[in-house]
């Protein structure tokens, strides 16, 4: 055995030594020369040296454009071999373009991300797909952001209201064409309420039991909006009022009226004369000093307890006959003097509960819409306002007219 591996390693050492390195540098040079072509699709397009001015319709925040290339590479196959689908880029220079240009592709301007490839001395032909670029005039711009519906459902005991800042804008750069369709079209921003838990709602409550009106402040990361004309992607909202936006719940509770409700009639003109339009004072009707009132303690919901202390005294059953004969009645809770009402309770909301932070600088459209927000809050709970006997029988009147006048009995269900 030592005299075989003597004879294999040792005898006529320096000729197998010169054979296996010219074995391997011919076997070298022969790779290396070997070409041949690859094709390379959705290929990345950068574009560098944009004027301040201006831009590329399709280009995304990261200096990419949203098309791609496919790119025909004939050169050594060594090289070829070597890159992967992900390692090339074209590098567009736009310093010197004006309006549509057509991106060239050769070996300046196409880069390999690997660097273990020489890329430049490893090709020798490149072919392209055509892609057309448009300049165009690049600006700043406020879009409006539309409060879509929230999804899912408020936590249980409590009611959602609504969205404060009711109007928000979104500020946005890019093509002059494509940030003046986008101002007209708007972004929308969607929150979903069973992401919010009845702990959440319970703990901004505890500080004040007495608040039944509570808002949620919301994270930064419910605050998205998605920009069609960059393909969609998710951007934060950018706007000084992003910070004071916040749901609003109402704590659900039946709250007492405690003052009388009067019952008055309607006579509409043309009524027929032989038909008593006079409410007799029995069942569920008293009557003191000439005036009819509803017997029993009755119950609100779905308003909060500043706007049932403002409106409480104002509030009256109407009673009015729904055909021409005047045999048919109906009946509905109504406010006197809504005009008066609607001003009383934004005077109080505003001195009482503002929810603008006192320490920390808004801006001045919030804060002017600020009555405007409460204004709209108090008719919200005008349209909700409904009458109850207990927490599950709403009131429910019926009304019977005859020669003696007109009777009125109460229902264990039913509404009104």
């Amino acid at each position: 055995m030592e005299a075989f591996i003597k004879k294999l390693f040792v005898e006529n050492f320096y000729r197998k030594f010169f054979s296996i390195f010219a074995a391997i540098v011919i076997w070298t040079v022969v790779s290396n020369s070997i070409t041949t072509t690859r094709v390379f699709q959705r290929v990345p397009v950068r574009i560098v040296d944009l004027p301040s001015t201006k831009t590329v319709r399709g280009l995304m925040p990261d200096g990419y454009l949203d098309r791609r290339l496919t790119i025909t590479i004939t050169g050594s196959k060594a090289a070829l071999d070597r890159i992967g689908p992900d390692d090339l880029e074209v590098i567009a220079d736009a310093s010197n373009k004006k309006g549509d240009w057509i991106i060239q592709v050769s070996k300046k301007n196409l880069v390999c991300l690997n660097p273990d490839i020489d890329l430049q001395s490893a090709i020798s032909h490149v072919n392209h797909s055509e892609l057309l670029v448009r300049m165009c005039r690049f600006v700043t711009e406020k879009v409006p952001v539309f409060i879509s519906p929230p999804i899912g459902s408020a936590p249980s005991g409590y009611h959602f209201l609504d969205v404060w800042p009711q109007k928000l804008f979104h500020i946005i750069s890019g093509p002059e064409d494509d940030v003046r369709l986008l101002q007209e079209q708007g972004v929308s921003l969607e929150f979903d309420l069973s992401s919010i838990t009845k702990e959440d709602l319970d703990s901004l409550r505890d500080n004040n039991p007495q608040k039944d009106e509570v808002s949620y402040p919301i994270p930064d990361l419910w605050k998205m909006v998605r920009v069609p004309y960059l393909n969609n992607i998710i951007q934060p909202l950018h706007c000084p009022d992003s910070c004071e936006v916040q749901l609003n719940f109402l704590f659900e509770e039946f709250l007492p009226i405690k003052t009388s409700i009067p019952i008055r009639l309607f006579r509409p003109e043309g009524a027929p004369q032989d038909i008593s339009f006079k409410i007799r004072a029995e069942g569920v009707v008293q009557e003191q000093k000439g005036e009819h009132f509803l017997k029993g303690s009755l119950f609100a919901t779905n308003v909060s307890r500043l706007f049932l202390d403002t409106v409480k005294d104002y509030l009256q059953i109407v009673i009015l006959p729904t055909n021409k004969n005047g045999t048919v009645f109906c009946w509905e809770p109504q406010f006197i003097a809504e005009g008066y009402l609607e001003d009383a309770y934004v005077k109080k909301a505003i001195a009482e509960e503002s929810f603008l932070p006192p320490h920390e600088k808004v801006t001045r459209s919030l804060r002017a819409s600020e009555e405007e927000y409460h204004r709209l809050r108090f008719r919200d709970y005008m349209q909700r306002f409904q009458l109850y006997r207990s927490q599950n029988t709403p009131l429910s009147l019926v009304i019977c007219g005859g020669p003696e006048g007109l009777t009125i009995r109460e229902e264990n269900s039913g509404g009104n």
